[in-house]
């Protein structure tokens, strides 16, 4: 042991983090102020010790915080994860529909909860299946509604995912390519290929759901049929190795999840458990042997006309297995009645020898792959023994994802998938050990494939040589396939070494797996052994029993998948060995060939067929000859297929029940456990098929299938041989292989009641059927079919999760990580924050578009705001009441391991002090100065100055002060609580003038006064006029400190251009001089032009003289008035210059 964790841990050591990255993103804009973002990314490149990541709650958590301040408003469409915190907690969630849809809610618990949807307080909707719940309402009402989870009977805790959203667009049917994921598996060129084969044909191979999941988990499909089209005339006439290749092709999205059910129960336990996942998922892919003994009534001795619409197989008869065929279950009906599926076995005299039928009524109703040559649906009696068996490992694919989630794989198991796996009782640790070779990377997810029922798991994860770390614990009710999502992303830093532990624990008397990528003829074969790649333990010490599985060649199927800034990726262990040379010429080959010249010449001999008897004695001669060239190329066919699987099966056998060197507490299959569960694997049974095959020749030659019309003949014969060529096909085909010694598994009643009927084609879930050909490919098209079914069933479900989420304030900015607001005493400052989701995804679809927010720290120097935004929303996150420091944090509902937090500072401000200069001043009448003021305060405050005498001197908003006539006044400089002032004294300015009641000048001119006397004030950024009498000027032209004002009705000091009557006026816009009339010269940028403007303030029009030169204005009020003319012709014909002037 202690040499194993030496081995582990002697790499560099390299720090790590198991929560939230986060990183500081400034910037500034000027035209919008003052900026500031604080960011928190998914991406590993922005990451620092120096902002370390605060623990925050989960989803969960979050929601019932939300719950306690009453009903919770989600974003339409939302995805919520969630927990059930006790037996008596219920979560609701009401949402706003803006127009009338057809919906698709659905839920998926840890333990059981049921589901309800409500309007105006009344139920309208109720799903109480345990684990995964889905309604499916249409027609919905624009308006408010609510979704209640409710915990069922005995459960205490659980924890939930609910998705909200509209239905898919189910008439746009997805079409995935089945010759994928056939090639993906048995092409030499594809690097997941599962066997090494050794002629070209060998791609033409039986395969199983299994190996579906396989092709899943790596990221290779499902892609679209065009990616890797198959033949699809239905004609029999194809090389199905031709079409089958392994193309590389980006998914069109993620399978992340994969439900292996229980297989066929005489007692019927299975019933329940495939009925309710038809019901979540749309249907089920599975298998069954097939005889054609048993597809209708056999009311005759030897074959009769097959419908192929009912099947069924009685318990206690043996019959020959022509092998599995794989097909898609799509639902059930429980009222077809036991009659249809009789079975009657005669004698060749056509006495009974014995009959039976089911106990009682009902079937499944499944689709099938033989399009336009079987009906494409068909029921199989619910009592049909090997339909659906564990041997046949029946599936369900759960929700899809996006492809872009995550852009990392890194797997050690691509050489195929089996549950051939070593295996211990009641707990089993496996461990994958991967090395990040390029830039920093996220991990989010980890995946893995169990072998056994109600387990619970848990994960732990290793950076370097640093700690093991739990990152997430769960439940699941049945084996198969699963991606979990990590709570918080872990920084995997470049160049680093990093482990990926999965605990599967249970009942002690469970035996244990993991599905596993390892060596079993028939399945698998060029796995390489290298050791310290892959481990199993028995508890989490370490210390106990373990093996180093990889030295044996065997890695189990755990797989890591990381987000980065690069492109989508795939890193996989190169432990397969290479494939060889592929031979091309066969005896397989050649038989099709000659089945297709066979089947041609028949029909050219048909159709020369004329109504003579003797054109007839020859022409059915020619038929029985083809029909021997058919019977001896299609038995020989039918011998190497049925052959080669009894090989293969023996072969996994063998392989299973090798002894493995790992300790005792962990075991592998043995010989005793293998069970041959193929009747037809032999060579007597081939010999047999012959046989049969040669009796029926003989009884096709006695039958004529003339009748008065040639054409009738000639259709009746060609449909003849194109049915024989299909039997011999079927008796030979493979398509989906039996695992011999199934993992059994024990899952618990759902004690639940289903209608008696249900088709997922009424739902419009199903795609049109297809025709696999003479392929042994109806695994891969069942599994694609339950893939377009999925799609169909979930795919607006599909979300992005987001990569980052910015925290920006636009009045306030964020300097270090900290916001400071400085607050007058009694005052009340409003805080406005946004966060704003982002994404590199093409088109951005997040599970929820709602930004929680929280506050800590010194509650009570603020009141917060609402705990629910929209991504860029801008909002009141708080209110600043007295001193003190708290925490604001944005928290994303997509994904709350997305968070972003700063410091909120408030502070006391203290009292400006304001200084004036000089403090007193002697000034004569029409003399102007300046005062200088300075100002000592926490913020910045502007000074407003006021005269207590403005008839004597006046003063205006910048400090400029005129002395108007003799006296004293004082000039006050305020700004903000400071306030400083200045005395003033005017005298005459000539010593004769003696009184004060004589004429006057001012700087303006001899005898204009001031219309009013105050002081000026700012107020929204605008300035206005207070009067002494306390009102405010307003509608009025006022002269102030000798210049003309024109203030609004709202009393603010207008500016730019302003009419009044039919004349315009230029008010300033500068910031000295705002709102002071204009007079002369004007230019306007925004007009890129020159304008007059008159000694009374009014813009010139037409013909003006100024300075003795002459200048045209336009005089027309088009937009254009009181533009000056420049380099053109005025309406009256004169032409000016460029400056705008006239010459003679």
């Amino acid at each position: 042991m202690r040499d194993r964790l030496k081995r582990i841990r002697t790499k560099s050591r390299i720090w790590t983090t198991r929560f939230l990255i986060v990183a500081l993103v400034s910037f500034s804009a000027e035209t919008l102020g003052p900026i500031q973002a604080w960011a928190s990314q998914a991406s590993p490149e922005n990451h620092g010790d120096g902002f370390p990541a605060e623990y925050f709650s989960g989803q969960g958590e979050i929601w019932e915080k939300l719950e306690t301040n009453g009903e919770v408003m989600v974003a339409f469409p939302s995805q919520i994860e969630a927990d059930i915190s006790s037996p008596d907690d219920e979560d609701r969630y009401s949402f706003q529909l803006e127009e009338e849809s057809d919906l698709t809610l659905s839920l998926e618990s840890e333990y059981p909860c049921a589901m309800e949807l409500m309007c105006q307080g009344q139920v309208i909707g109720v799903s109480d299946r345990p684990y995964s719940q889905i309604l499916e309402p249409n027609g919905l009402e624009a308006g408010t509604y609510t979704v209640r989870v409710i915990p069922r009977e005995h459960v205490d805790t659980s924890t939930y995912t609910l998705r909200i959203s509209r239905q898919s667009d189910r008439k746009k049917q997805p079409d995935y390519s089945e010759a994928h994921i056939a090639g993906t598996l048995f092409d030499p060129k594809s690097p997941f290929r599962a066997i090494n084969i050794r002629n070209e044909e060998d791609k033409n191979r039986g395969g199983s759901s299994v190996m579906a999941i396989h092709y899943l988990a790596h990221w290779q499909g499902p892609v679209d049929e065009s990616v890797v089209p198959y033949y699809d005339k239905g004609d029999f006439s194809e090389n199905p190795s031709d079409y089958i290749q392994y193309k590389k092709a980006k998914p069109d999205f993620h399978v992340q999840n994969a439900v292996i059910l229980p297989g066929y129960r005489e007692s019927g336990e299975h019933m329940e458990h495939w009925k309710n996942a038809i019901m979540t998922y749309g249907a089920v892919d599975t298998g069954f042997f097939t005889s054609y003994n048993f597809w209708d009534k056999n009311e005759g001795p030897g074959y009769p006309e097959w419908d192929f619409e009912y099947f069924y197989v009685p318990k206690d008869w043996n019959y020959e297995k022509y092998g599995g065929h794989a097909t898609l279950i799509v639902g059930w009906d429980d009222t077809v009645e036991r009659e249809k599926f009789r079975i009657t076995e005669r004698g060749e005299d056509g006495s009974i020898i014995r009959e039976t039928m089911p106990e009682r009524d009902g079937a499944w109703i499944c689709k099938d792959s033989y399009e336009g040559l079987t009906p494409d649906y068909f029921y199989v009696s619910y009592e049909s023994q090997d339909f659906g068996g564990l041997e046949f490992t029946p599936t369900a694919f759960a929700p899809p994802e996006k492809n872009d989630n995550y852009n990392h794989l890194y797997s050690n198991s691509p050489g195929g998938m089996t549950d051939a796996a070593a295996n211990s009782e009641g707990f089993l640790r496996g461990v994958q050990t991967f090395q990040n070779e390029g830039g920093s990377e996220l991990l989010r997810a980890v995946g893995f494939a169990a072998n056994q029922s109600e387990l619970s798991y848990e994960i732990r994860v290793r950076i370097g040589d640093g700690p093991l770390d739990r990152v997430k614990s769960g439940y699941l009710k049945y084996p198969g396939f699963y991606t979990v999502r990590l709570d918080q992303g872990i920084v995997i830093p470049p160049g680093t070494a990093f482990e990926i532990h999965v605990a599967l624990s249970g009942d002690n008397d469970k035996r244990i797996s993991f599905y596993t990528c390892k060596n079993v003829k028939g399945w698998i074969d060029g796995v390489k052994e290298i050791p310290g790649k892959s481990y199993y333990y028995t508890d989490w010490e370490g210390e106990t029993e373990w093996m180093d599985a990889s030295a044996e060649g065997e890695y189990p199927c755990i797989y890591a998948y990381t987000y980065s800034l690069g492109k989508q990726d795939i890193t996989i262990l190169d432990n397969k060995e290479a494939a060889g040379e592929i031979g091309k010429a066969t005896t397989s080959e050649a038989a099709r060939e000659i089945q297709r010249a066979t089947a041609s010449e028949a029909d050219q001999e048909i159709q020369r067929a004329t109504a003579s008897e003797a054109d007839r004695e020859i022409q059915r001669a020619t038929a029985s000859e083809a029909d021997r060239e058919i019977q001896r190329a299609t038995a020989s066919e039918a011998d190497r297929e049925i052959q080669q699987p009894a090989a293969s099966q023996t072969d996994r056998n063998t392989d299973r029940a090798a002894a493995s060197n790992a300790e005792p507490d962990i075991e592998r299959a043995t010989p005793s456990q293998a069970v041959l569960r193929y009747d037809t694997a032999s060579g007597s049974n081939a010999a047999k098929v012959e046989e049969n095959a040669e009796d029926e020749e003989n009884e096709w030659e006695d039958v004529v299938l003339f009748d008065d019309s040639e054409e009738e003949a000639a259709e009746a014969e060609a449909e003849r041989v194109k049915e024989q060529n299909f039997r011999r096909i079927r008796e030979a085909e493979s398509g989906a292989i039996p695992n011999d010694n199934p993992n059994e598994f024990e899952v618990n009643p759902l004690n639940l009641d289903f209608p008696a009927k249900y088709d997922s084609r009424d739902y419009h879930l199903i795609t049109k059927a297809k025709n696999q050909g003479n392929s042994n490919l109806c695994w891969a098209f069942s599994a694609a079919a339950a893939l377009e079914t999925a799609y169909l069933r979930y795919g607006n479900q599909m979300i992005d999760y987001p990569r980052g989420l910015n925290l920006v304030s636009r009045e306030a900015p964020i300097v270090d990580g900290t916001i400071s607001l400085k607050l007058r005493k009694g005052e009340e400052i409003p805080l406005n924050l946004s966060a704003a989701l982002y994404s590199d995804s093409e088109s951005f679809n997040p599970g929820s578009p709602q930004i929680y927010w929280e506050i800590a720290g010194d509650l009570g120097s603020v009141e917060g705001g609402p705990k629910l935004s929209e991504s860029g929303q801008t909002f009141c996150a708080l209110k600043a009441l007295g001193p003190g420091r708290v925490t604001v944090t944005a928290v994303s509902m997509a994904d709350v391991s997305l968070r972003v937090s700063c410091q909120v500072e408030i502070l006391e401000m203290l009292p400006a002090r304001v200084r004036i200069e000089p403090e007193t001043m002697t000034m004569e009448v029409g003399e102007t100065g300046n005062l200088n003021t300075t100002v000592e305060a926490d913020e910045e405050l502007t000074v407003i100055y006021s005269s207590d005498r403005p008839d004597v001197v006046s003063v205006d908003k910048n400090g400029r002060v005129m002395a108007l006539k003799p006296g004293t006044a004082v000039i006050t400089a305020k700004a903000g609580e400071g306030k400083a002032a200045c005395t003033i004294t005017v005298n005459h300015r000539d010593s004769s003038d003696s009184d004060d009641d004589g004429d006057w000048t001012t700087a303006a001119g001899p005898g204009v006064a001031d219309t009013v006397r105050g002081s000026w004030e700012p107020a929204n950024g605008q300035w206005r006029f207070q009067k002494e009498d306390g009102s405010y000027a307003a509608s009025s032209w006022e002269r102030i400190g000798g210049v003309w004002y024109y203030f609004r009705e709202d009393t603010y000091a207008a500016s730019g251009w302003f009419r009044q009557g039919d004349s315009w006026y230029y008010l300033s816009r500068e910031a000295e001089t705002f709102g002071g009339m204009q007079t002369g010269w004007l230019y306007d940028p925004s007009y890129e032009r020159w304008f007059y403007l008159e000694e009374s303030g009014t813009m010139a029009v037409g013909w003006r003289q100024i300075d003795g030169k002459w200048y045209y204005f336009h005089a027309v009020s088009d937009g254009e008035m009181g533009k000056m003319y420049a380099g053109e012709r005025t309406p009256d014909g004169y032409v000016v210059g460029t400056d705008g002037e006239w010459s003679h």
